[in-house]
């Protein structure tokens, strides 16, 4: 199957790709998750330690599970750590994002590291039109789950939010989760 992808140039605009995907016979995993911030309190969620070690905590979780290819919503946190991890462990990325100009209004080191995960990944995905807006980010989440197997998710259950709303979408669609909550919480 053919599929035809945007992709960031190097002036800020797109570029069409076209790309074969890859074989999905094994295990598509998708990824939901909290941003920096809900994970680790100020100004530590945005250290280069914390990365690290949430980048390893997802890898981790990918060598243990296995998948033959990753899904993530490309979000700041849990979302861009299983990105790189896969990337790392050499596992197909698929980059679902949720409108274009997602980093828009990120710090430039973080829009430098998306820019290249981006760069990185087999495909990339851009589901809705315009800009921001929740009926994107939860349409990307839609897309995620729809197009995965099972989901790795890292959100605390009592804190309301996006990741949340796509749990309960996966729950729908009696797509099974992996929760790893307790697990970072011990090591964090």
């Amino acid at each position: 199957m053919m599929l035809t992808l945007e992709r960031p140039d190097a002036a800020g605009g797109t570029a069409m790709i076209a790309k074969r995907s890859p074989p999905t016979d094994g295990l598509v995993l998708g990824v939901t998750g909290h941003r920096p911030h809900k994970l680790v309190p100020k100004p530590r969620c945005y250290s280069k330690p914390f990365r690290v070690h949430l980048t390893q905590f997802a890898m981790d979780w990918l060598m243990e599970l296995k998948p033959e290819q990753v899904i993530s919503g490309m979000a700041l946190g849990w979302d861009q750590a299983v990105a790189i991890a896969a990337i790392k462990l050499n596992i197909p990325l698929v980059a679902a994002v949720p409108f274009q100009g997602q980093d828009a209004r990120w710090p430039d080191p973080s829009q430098r590291l998306y820019r290249k995960i981006l760069a990185r990944a087999h495909h990339v995905k851009v589901v809705s039109p315009g800009g921001y807006s929740l009926k994107a980010m939860q349409a990307r989440n839609e897309w995620i789950v729809n197009h995965s197997h099972q989901l790795l998710a890292l959100c605390n259950p009592a804190r309301p939010g996006g990741s949340q709303h796509c749990l309960a979408y996966a729950h729908q669609r009696h797509i099974p989760v992996t929760h790893c909550w307790d697990a970072f919480r011990l090591k964090f």
